[in-house]
Parts: structure tokens; C-alpha cells; sequence
């Protein structure tokens, strides 16, 4: 029997989004994207992550390599949204993504440009921690709130050099 060639190591990527990465002034309520190849669609449930968090659950429809995702209620006027994907998220050979991937569009005319980034490094070792969730809240008097909200505000994860980044 041939062997089939050398394993798949390529994670999917997102070849094409609806609104694009970058839009403003973006009216739908859906949102498109087309892999490279087929994902587990179980697995995308669970990577995903959309901030501002809507206050129902999102439906989520699959045909073929693309997924359309439609929110619950009406987008917030002059806000940025961020959609991202976690190293959770597979190919249907069981590859991962390296890092997370994100996607970010404005109902309003600016997308906000803020950045957070850093790195997380074990106690003990002082080694990487990789594929640690990092969460981020708002926090608009810059005080921190007693006790932290249910949901954080914003989510990532870290990278196997143990860094992390928030766009956005």
C-alpha cells in the first residue's frame, strides 16, 4: 500500500472574511468566514471567542469550509469587535493552530487601536507557559473591580514562547 505522503502539519487559515479584517462602518449582523481546509466544527465552537461578549448565544452554520456566524441581537453603535480563534481550533487530521487568530471590524468609522502584550513565564523555572488563556477587563476608572465580572472583557492565549497579545 503507498504510505500516502508525509503527515499534514499545516493548522487551517482563514482565506477570506466577511466583513473583512479592518472594516468599519459594518452594518451586518453575520459574519462569514472560509478556511483552507475543512476544521472540526466542534472544535471552532470552542475556540471561538467574540468581545464584546453578545448577551445571547451566537448560531453558528457550516456548508462545506465556511462557517457563518450570526449574533443574537443588533451590534453595538461605534464598537469594535473581536473575533478570535484559540490554538483549540483543528483541522479535521487533529492539527492546531500555532497561535491564536483574530479578527477584528468597527460598527462605527475607527477601529480602536489599543495593545496589551506581555509574556507568562512559570514560577518555578522561569520557563514559557504556552496555550495559557489570559483574560483582560475593562476598567474604565483605571481601579480594579472587586470581586472581577463573570466574563472578561477581552481573551487570549498564549503562544508556546509564553507571549500573548491583546489588539484592539
Amino acid at each position: 500500500m503507498p504510505s500516502g505522503g508525509p503527515p499534514d502539519q499545516t493548522p487551517p487559515e482563514i482565506e477570506s472574511a466577511e466583513p473583512a479584517a479592518g472594516a468599519v462602518n459594518v452594518a451586518m449582523e453575520v459574519v462569514r468566514l472560509t478556511f483552507s481546509e475543512p476544521v472540526e466544527q466542534s472544535s471552532f465552537t470552542r475556540a471561538l471567542t467574540v468581545t464584546p461578549e453578545p448577551e445571547g448565544r451566537l448560531d453558528v452554520r457550516w456548508k462545506g469550509r465556511s462557517v457563518e456566524i450570526r449574533f443574537p441581537e443588533p451590534l453595538r453603535e461605534n464598537t469594535t469587535y473581536i473575533l478570535t480563534l484559540d490554538t483549540g481550533l483543528r483541522d479535521l487530521r487533529g492539527v492546531s493552530l500555532r497561535q491564536p487568530l483574530t479578527l477584528a471590524f468597527s460598527t462605527g468609522p475607527v477601529i480602536n487601536k489599543g495593545k496589551i502584550e506581555g509574556r507568562v513565564i512559570g514560577p518555578q523555572r522561569g520557563q514559557p507557559v504556552a496555550e495559557l488563556d489570559v483574560y483582560a477587563y475593562a476598567a474604565p476608572d483605571s481601579t480594579v473591580p472587586a470581586p472581577l465580572p463573570e466574563r472578561p472583557d477581552y481573551r487570549t492565549q498564549t503562544d508556546p514562547q509564553g507571549r500573548f497579545r491583546f489588539d484592539y
